[in-house]
């Protein structure tokens, strides 16, 4: 994943997570702020990198 990817799930997750918890979902609504979170942290992470790349994960583990 890339930083544009991150950023973008990142902001996405965000206006999902205020959706929520303008309808009072608010399990929902911290969970996905956390998740907000974790994709801009992983964003920055990525700025630092030579290639502006987040190794990717391995799926099924």
């Amino acid at each position: 994943m890339n930083r544009d990817v991150l950023q973008g799930i990142s902001r996405q997750r965000k206006k999902e997570a205020a959706a929520l918890l303008r309808a009072g979902f608010f399990p929902g609504a911290y969970y996905l702020a956390g998740y907000a979170v974790e994709c801009g942290l992983k964003a920055c992470i990525a700025k630092q990198t030579r290639r502006h790349d987040f190794p990717g994960q391995a799926v099924g583990r």
